[in-house]
């Protein structure tokens, strides 16, 4: 694929790129996010500042983000998301021991990754302020006035 055909919308394939392992081996249960990781992945860069919009708590790609991206944000409606206890608890009994090691390794205060309970229809940072914006299987949760609002709060610079 070249130029836009990339962003075009579509169903997985078998053949597509997938990653079983992202920060922790993904659970075989999460059936598409090896697929959506791998595609969301290829979009972050070393110098951005990034969203990870309901983010979940046991969700892995907030660590790779805070690791690959300059600055990383994360955001849950989840008020575990404020608590590092909660998210390594939660990614234990998800996932496992060795995974809740390698989460609790990557929350650092002060680190690249900021993490804060918020509602996607109303986001607690500054307009224009992220360079990307992921939102990975949410928006269809959404009512469709919800949906909207969120995309409105998801404006780019």
């Amino acid at each position: 694929m070249s130029g836009l055909d990339e962003l075009k919308s579509r169903f997985f394939v078998d053949t597509d790129t997938r990653v079983d392992h992202l920060i922790f081996d993904l659970p075989k249960s999460w059936w598409s996010r090896p697929y959506e990781y791998a595609w969301c992945s290829s979009f972050a860069w070393d110098g951005a500042v990034v969203l990870d919009a309901a983010c979940g708590i046991s969700h892995p790609f907030k660590f790779f983000l805070g690791e690959r991206c300059r600055l990383t944000y994360a955001c849950d409606q989840d008020a575990r998301i404020n608590s590092i206890t909660e998210i390594v608890a939660e990614v234990r009994a998800d996932i496992g021991e060795e995974a809740a090691a390698q989460a609790a390794a990557r929350i650092r205060p002060g680190g690249p990754l900021h993490l804060a309970q918020a509602n996607l229809t109303a986001l607690p940072y500054e307009d224009a302020c992220f360079d990307l914006i992921y939102c990975i299987s949410v928006l269809e949760h959404l009512s469709v006035n919800d949906c909207l609002q969120a995309l409105k709060e998801f404006q780019l610079p």
